[in-house]
């Protein structure tokens, strides 16, 4: 039960790739909670006698408003370190709760200034209550969801490619000495193929310019912290968080594939327009 529990756990969980993308999530979050208070009416709101609009929307954008700074919160820290934010279920579950225990701490600042309700320790244990119940289950639910279908999703996806690198002769002589480049912060990462196996070079510059630099190296965009040499894919998999990439030689990084350059990828290693 214990190893099922932290498989389920350590498991991979989608997360979005841009703020844009955690903005829009954001947005649906703000607004099922608006929906769920202006037409159930929980916790007493029926007997309030202004407008429940107005209310569902505020507790909404608190919602969206307080999500908001702590994705930027999440992202800073994890910049300042240096690393990037790799996501796990156990990552979502915990961040979730940060994320409810810092919205029933704004909703009750709300009640008390904007709607002029008392404060105390009871309120805000009761606000936090309150605000666990109507958030816990559409997160769950629609987690959980979003995680199923991006595995399956990612795992087809993975699928097609295997199919198409299987037709691929890694040992045929390729034009490029270079299996991927990797970019850390002001660096670059340039991992190749020499006569006495493989290095990895480290150049001060950004991904961009190395895709222009290297333009004949036959390398693409697959993340936004990699470039890869498709004729040096060995296999690809598929989890939650999406593809991920295996080259030829050993000692080469597991290269991650963003939603937004699969249709590229693939369009690479089939050697036909994806669909």
């Amino acid at each position: 039960m214990g190893k099922k529990i932290k498989s389920i756990w350590l498991k991979e969980y989608p997360q979005a790739e841009t703020l844009n993308d955690e903005v829009k999530g954001l947005l649906i979050a703000a607004f099922i909670v608006s929906f769920i208070l202006f037409v159930f009416r929980p916790f007493g709101l029926h007997n309030y006698k202004g407008s429940m609009l107005w209310i569902a929307l505020c507790f909404g954008g608190i919602t969206f408003a307080v999500g908001l700074i702590l994705n930027l919160i999440f992202i800073a820290y994890y910049k300042f370190l240096g690393k990037r934010r790799t996501y796990r279920f156990g990552n979502w579950i915990v961040e979730s709760i940060i994320l409810i225990i810092a919205i029933a701490l704004a909703n009750l600042l709300f009640m008390r200034w904007g709607l002029d309700q008392r404060w105390s320790l009871e309120a805000y244990f009761m606000m936090l209550l309150n605000t666990f119940l109507i958030g816990i289950f559409p997160l769950a639910f629609f987690g959980l969801i979003n995680q199923n279908k991006s595995q399956k999703k990612n795992e087809n996806s993975a699928k097609d490619l295997n199919t198409g690198i299987a037709s691929i002769d890694i040992n045929k002589p390729s034009i490029s000495s270079i299996f991927a480049i990797e970019s850390m912060q002001n660096y670059i990462h340039i991992y190749r193929k020499t006569h006495g196996g493989f290095e990895k070079e480290i150049e001060r510059s950004t991904l961009s310019s190395a895709l222009e630099k290297y333009s004949t190296e036959g390398l693409i965009r697959c993340h936004r912290s990699f470039l890869v040499n498709p004729n040096m894919i060995k296999s690809v998999s598929g989890n939650a968080q999406g593809l991920k990439l295996t080259l030829v030689h050993e000692e080469c990084p597991i290269i991650p594939v963003s939603r937004s350059y699969i249709s590229k990828v693939k369009e690479n290693v089939m050697h036909v327009p994806a669909a």
